[in-house]
């Protein structure tokens, strides 16, 4: 094998390697961002509740 086929071989493994990190980061830091959405879904729904709690006490005062 002569030194451009190896050349050429090994800017292709590179370049599957730089793709296949770039895949994995991106699955990573799209779960980290639903994780924290949900995170944020739920403490609003507490906060919904505990207003309407604090309300309907509120009411029967």
């Amino acid at each position: 094998m002569d030194w451009a086929r190896r050349i050429e071989l090994f800017t292709v493994v590179v370049a599957a390697v730089v793709a296949v990190v770039g895949l994995w980061y991106s699955d990573i830091q799209t779960r980290q961002a639903n994780e924290q959405a949900r995170d944020d879904r739920a403490l609003a729904k507490e906060g919904q509740v505990t207003d309407r709690h604090t309300a309907a006490v509120g009411n029967l005062g």
